[in-house]
């Protein structure tokens, strides 16, 4: 046993410090959590914009760019924790509008594996490990995609790390985007394993895990991303596997083929119970009316060499370039990892992998970046999917570089060739010259000066740290050569040279590991935001919420003519679901754009799915139940409306009348209750027949019955429900169920029995390849004793 655990140590250290690095590094990028406060997010930013915040914090915001973080995404996680820790699985939001579906919305990633292990966490620091588990997918997906194809340990975490640090993909962690990204390191690692291995069951299981979760990060754009990356390497492979085998092996091939695709169709059907009711709430989503997105131009190119070369999203830096924000164009992945893939793509482009690699690399840079002249891929890309924002497709863009990079860096480590080492002096020297002619191009004004001066001081050293190694390497090869030449007869002199001739070689690659993961941690471990306070409350918050308990709260801003737009009247939206109030605003995806064509026809189609209505008159906020408005300072008192305090300088009325149900035909609503988000309980009494109007959005997967029976919703105003009821007294249930979440659920078990049957299968076929071969060696046994027994008899 002893001598076993020596010999798995003697194997596996060195991957247990390229894991550990890749951990201690995503650690590292969050460490700010120790001292700013473990609670992530920018509450210094959004809270502020309320008029229930104002005073919270005395100092400028310090990320005054990503207020997403805490108005959608650490928001939807606390409505997932509350939820789950609550025994109840979290697919209504009541709190926003007249409730919106909260799993099916995309972006609420109530199923990704970071949202899975956030719910053992406080909640106060539950998106700090959403964000920390998003990092370790990734370096560790990228890591491992680096051993399979081949790559040491060493050159593997330097893989691992280009990819998890990467601008395009770190600056997302933030969003469900990054939920999706993070798991094409997977995706395509159990793919190669099980290409090599067909018979290994495990690998399938793990290829269709990775799948599942992917699929369950939401935000379609990112699995779109993932597919266009892995499905443009797999294209090369094939092409180049069919060139290379002109016809032969066929039958290997389908097999290993039919092996990796069984896998991907199994994560599929698992992730059916997201994605079949989904994709039916997408299809009504205000979402859809947005329309084509243009790529970065040319000119953001810089960005990949240089952080913040037009600006930063932190306190009082401008970004300038005009018409895109810092998330929308971060694309730094630095100068030593573009210049170690030249020495790899020029030794290795012979092998399919490193081609392909390549191949995906050039294809993403197509894609995301658009001349203003020549732009034909990005006008057939639109033509396709529309609603697709293909300069987001940089948030691959580490994984395919980052191997190559690794590639690169192991290759020159390793004394392979001369024209690697001349190809990475190449690169670094135009690398340096456009640096150079960064620096110098003009600049309009002090601050935005100052900035691109800051942003190529990183960049400039790394090019003269590059400039040193491959100065290094050069003289350590005309040395290893002299030395191998004087070695004569002498054996073991001979190999105690040549073991210092590689300690020579290697100590330039750790240089540039460590410069490639210092500038990549230093350079977006101050872009985030931290608090000590977890959606901090206020004098004010505590009076709304006392005040309006579970009652729908509406606003009145003085700009009626422009619901897409936010007026700092209540909470911003989202942000409510934190405080348990529920506002009649919304902030969301999927959004249904009948909020849209019902208050605001001429801006239904196009920009955010942001909606916050005003309400004008107690008449109409009956209509929608909507119990009290909020009024903003200065306008008139609310028409109908009865005063009940102030709040933050500003006036909350009550509505009088005002209910989520009413029935019509002089009948009442003796009671209602909601028993959980999505769940409604009523009890009418009436002397003849009505209509049962429920303030619940009107969107698939509603179903009521009367006294137990069933019976039919009909839309009603718009994005209401109404139902039939008849005279007497009846107890109405309301409860949100799609019935395609049923159907979903049915094909993720489908899933789950394909998997088993294929295990069972594979279990089968080698008892039975056993059998055969025991029988096989038997009978030989046999003949050979037949044989030896005869021959011991002859004369």
């Amino acid at each position: 046993m002893h001598e076993q655990l020596r010999t798995w140590w003697q194997r596996s250290w060195r991957d247990l410090a390229g894991v550990g690095s890749v951990v201690a590094l995503a650690c590292a990028y969050l460490s700010p959590a120790l001292k700013d406060g473990g609670r992530f997010g920018s509450f210094d930013f959004v809270i502020p914009l309320t008029s229930l915040g104002k005073g919270t914090y005395a100092k400028p915001p310090f990320n005054h760019l990503n207020s997403d973080v805490v108005s959608q995404m650490a928001a939807w996680n606390l409505l997932d924790w509350r939820s789950i820790h609550a025994g109840r699985f979290p697919l209504w939001n009541p709190y926003s509008l007249l409730g919106v579906p909260h799993f099916l919305n995309f972006e609420s990633a109530v199923l990704s594996l970071p949202d899975i292990v956030s719910y053992a966490v406080p909640a106060a620091y539950a998106f700090l490990v959403v964000v920390l588990v998003k990092l370790l997918i990734a370096g560790t997906g990228a890591y491992a995609l680096a051993r399979a194809l081949g790559l040491r340990p060493f050159a593997a975490s330097f893989a691992g790390i280009a990819f998890m640090l990467s601008g395009p993909f770190a600056n997302w962690l933030t969003w469900p985007l990054s939920d999706t990204v993070a798991w094409a390191g997977w995706i395509a690692a159990f793919a190669v394993w099980l290409w090599r291995r067909p018979d290994r069951v495990r690998y399938g299981v793990g290829l269709a895990a990775s799948v599942a979760f992917c699929l369950y990060g939401g935000f379609p754009e990112g699995n779109v991303f993932v597919l266009v990356l892995l499905g443009v390497i797999v294209i090369v492979l094939g092409l180049a596997w069919l060139v290379a085998r002109a016809g032969a092996g066929w039958r290997a091939g389908a097999r290993r083929a039919g092996a990796v695709l069984l896998s991907v169709v199994a994560g599929g059907l698992l992730a059916m119970p997201l994605w079949w009711p989904g994709m039916q709430i997408l299809k009504l989503a205000h979402r859809q009316t947005e329309g084509r997105f243009p790529a970065l131009p040319p000119k953001a190119l810089s960005l990949l060499v240089a952080q913040g070369y037009y600006g930063l999203p932190t306190r009082s830096n401008p970004f300038f370039l005009k018409g895109w924000n810092y998330y929308e164009s971060v694309s730094y992945v630095g100068v030593i990892a573009l210049a170690l893939a030249v020495p790899a793509i020029v030794r290795w482009w012979r092998r399919p992998v490193v081609l392909a690699l390549a191949v995906a690399c050039l294809a993403v840079l197509a894609v995301v970046y658009e001349p203003r002249s020549f732009h034909p891929l990005q006008d057939f890309l639109n033509s396709v999917a529309g609603q697709v924002q293909w300069e987001r497709l940089r948030t691959v863009l580490g994984l395919p570089l980052g191997l190559l990079a690794g590639l690169g860096l192991s290759t020159l480590s390793s004394r392979q060739s001369r024209a690697s080492l001349w190809s990475f002096g190449g690169a670094v020297l135009v690398l340096g010259a456009g640096v150079g002619i960064m620096a110098a191009s003009p600049v309009g004004g002090t601050a935005a000066t100052t900035v691109r001066a800051r942003s190529l001081i990183w960049p400039a050293a790394l090019v003269v740290l590059c400039v040193l190694c491959a100065l290094w390497w050069l003289a350590s090869e005309r040395l290893s050569d002299r030395l191998s030449g004087r070695a004569g007869a002498l054996h073991q002199q001979g190999q105690q040279r040549r073991r210092g001739s590689e300690a020579l070689r290697r100590a330039p690659a750790g240089a540039l590991w460590a410069g490639s993961a210092a500038f990549l941690l230093f350079a977006g471990v101050g872009i985030n935001s931290y608090s000590h306070a977890f959606f901090p409350t206020t004098a004010a918050i505590s009076t709304l919420q006392h005040t309006v308990g579970s009652a729908i709260v509406g606003t009145d801003t003085g700009n009626a003519s422009a619901v897409q737009v936010f007026v700092p009247v209540g909470f911003y939206p989202n942000v409510n679901i934190a405080y348990r109030v529920t506002e009649f605003v919304g902030h969301d995806p999927v959004l249904p754009q009948k909020y849209f064509t019902t208050f605001a026809p001429e801006t239904a189609k196009g920009g955010p799915g942001y909606f916050q209505p005003d309400i004008h008159s107690a008449a109409e906020a009956r209509r929608y139940g909507i119990s009290f408005v909020l009024v903003s300072f200065g306008l008139p008192p609310l028409p109908g409306g009865r005063l009940v305090t102030t709040v933050a300088g500003q006036r909350l009325y009550a509505v009088p009348g005002a209910s989520r149900f009413t029935l019509s035909g002089g009948g009442r609503v003796r009671s209602q209750r909601s028993p959980a988000p999505g769940e409604y309980d009523v009890v009418t009494s009436s002397s003849a027949a009505g209509t049962l109007t429920a303030r619940v959005t009107d969107v698939p997967g509603w179903h009521a019955t009367i006294d137990g029976k069933p019976v039919s919703l009909e839309p009603t105003g718009g994005v209401m429900w109404s139902l039939h009821v008849p005279a007497g007294s009846h107890r109405v249930r309301l409860w949100y169920w799609p019935e395609r979440l049923t159907q979903g659920l049915v094909m993720a078990g489908g899933g789950v029995v394909l998997l088993v049957a294929w295990f069972v299968g594979t279990v089968v076929v080698r008892r039975r390849r056993k059998r055969s071969r025991g029988w096989s060696r038997s009978r030989r046994a046999v003949a050979v004793a037949g044989a030896a027994s005869e021959s011991a008899v002859a004369p």
